[in-house]
C-alpha cells in the first residue's frame, strides 16, 4: 500500500500519457510549446479564470503573484500558521514582513475572527491556503478586506477543483495560484503550478515575469523576472489528466465518503469538517486525534504509511520564528494525521487503514 497512489495513475491513462508525450518529444518544441497554451486555455475554462498562466511550479507562481503587485520592503503579508511552507518562503525572498494568524480547529483553515485582529494600515497582502482541498470562509474575509485595497491571494495548491458557494477554487481571490507537484488532484510528472486571475494588468506582468521579464520582443525586458516557465512535457501529461478531471474528484470524494462512513462511530478520532455549500477535493484525507502516538504505533505495526502535515507551525520554523500565540495551529501539529488517499486507493487496502484506525 502507498500513501498517494501515483503509479497506478499512469497506468491506468497510460496510452494516452504516452501519446501526448510522443507528439513533443518527435517536434521537439520542449520550451512554451502549444501544448502549454492549450492547457492554460483548458484550466481557464475549468476554472471560469479570466487568465491563466502556468509555472514551474506552484511556490514560483506565488513568488511571480507577489512580484507582480509592486511590494516594497517591510510591506505586511498575513499568512495562516497552520500550511505548507511556500507561502512565508516567497515573502520572506521579497523581504516582506510575515505576520503570521491561527486557524480554525475544524477545518484547519484560516480564522476570519483571528484575521481581523491581524490587520492593519500597513496590511497589503493576505495569503490564504485552501487546505486538504476546502477553501476557507471567502465571504467573510472579503467583508474584513472590503474597500481596504489589500489584495487577496489564494494558495490552491491543494484545492484545484474544489467549490465555494459554487464558485470554482483558483477564481475567487484576486490572485490564486496551484501546484500541479505529482501527488496533487491535478498532478504532472515533476514540479508545475498556474496563477489565474480576472484582473488583466496583474496577468500581463506575471506573464512576462514567468519568462525572465522579456515583453512580447524577444531579448527585450522590462522586468527582473524568473526563469519558471511549464515545461511543454509537464504540459502535455497536464492535458491528458485535465480532461479526467471530474472523475478524478468524484473518486477521491467516493473515497472519502467510505472513510466517513466507516470511521464515524470512532470517538477517539474527529474527522475532517466540510463546511456547508462548500465542495472539497480531498488532497489529502486527514483526521484529528489526541492519541496520534498510539495510532502512529498501530500504523507502523500493520505497515499503513502516513504523513503529518505538519508536524511544525510556520512560526516556529528556524527562518520565520515568531513569538506567537496561535494555539489552534500549535494543537494541530499535534493531533493531525493524513492517512492513505488516492483516487486509486483499492477497497481491500482502505478497509485495512480502516480496521487499524478503530483499534484505538
Amino acid at each position: 500500500m502507498k500513501f498517494i497512489d501515483i503509479n497506478t495513475e499512469y497506468k491506468i491513462f497510460k496510452k494516452d500519457i504516452d501519446f501526448s508525450l510522443k507528439k513533443v518529444i518527435n517536434k521537439s518544441n520542449f520550451i512554451l510549446g502549444p501544448e502549454v497554451k492549450k492547457l492554460e486555455s483548458k484550466l481557464k475554462n475549468f476554472t471560469g479564470s479570466k487568465y491563466c498562466v502556468t509555472t514551474s511550479s506552484g511556490t514560483d507562481g506565488l513568488l511571480l503573484a507577489l512580484k507582480a503587485l509592486n511590494l516594497k520592503e517591510n510591506d505586511e503579508v498575513i499568512i495562516p500558521d497552520f500550511a505548507y511552507v511556500s507561502p512565508a518562503e516567497v515573502a520572506a525572498l521579497l523581504k516582506l514582513k510575515i505576520k503570521f494568524v491561527d486557524v480554525d480547529y475544524d477545518t484547519f483553515l484560516i480564522d476570519p475572527m483571528k484575521l481581523k485582529k491581524k490587520i492593519t494600515k500597513k496590511t497589503k497582502v493576505i495569503i490564504v491556503v485552501s487546505l486538504f482541498g476546502q477553501c476557507p470562509d471567502f465571504s467573510k474575509i472579503k467583508d474584513l478586506i472590503k474597500n481596504t485595497g489589500i489584495i487577496l491571494i489564494e494558495d490552491a495548491a491543494q484545492s484545484f477543483g474544489a467549490k465555494y458557494k459554487n464558485l470554482n477554487s483558483c477564481n475567487i481571490a484576486d490572485i490564486s495560484v496551484t501546484s500541479f507537484f505529482p501527488t496533487k488532484t491535478l498532478g504532472s510528472f515533476g514540479d508545475g503550478g498556474a496563477v489565474f486571475t480576472n484582473k488583466k494588468k496583474i496577468f500581463q506582468k506575471i506573464f512576462f515575469l514567468r519568462n525572465h521579464g522579456q515583453t512580447k520582443k524577444k531579448y527585450i525586458h522590462n522586468y527582473v523576472g524568473l526563469n519558471a516557465r511549464l515545461d511543454t512535457i509537464q504540459a502535455a501529461i497536464l492535458l491528458v489528466k485535465i480532461n479526467k478531471i471530474k472523475k478524478l474528484l468524484r473518486l477521491r470524494n467516493l473515497k472519502a465518503k467510505n472513510y466517513f462512513s466507516k470511521l464515524k462511530d470512532n470517538k477517539k478520532i474527529i474527522l475532517p469538517k466540510i463546511m456547508k455549500n462548500n465542495y472539497s477535493s480531498f488532497a489529502q484525507f486527514t483526521i484529528k486525534t489526541r492519541y496520534r502516538k498510539k495510532l502512529i504505533n498501530i500504523f507502523n505495526y500493520y505497515k499503513i504509511p502516513f504523513t503529518i502535515y505538519y508536524p511544525k507551525v510556520l512560526s516556529e520554523q528556524k527562518p520565520y520564528k515568531q513569538k506567537n500565540i496561535n494555539n489552534v495551529s500549535k494543537i494541530l501539529s499535534k493531533h493531525s494525521i493524513s492517512l492513505p488517499f488516492s483516487p486509486w486507493l483499492n477497497k481491500k487496502d482502505q478497509n485495512r487503514v480502516i480496521k487499524a484506525v478503530n483499534k484505538l
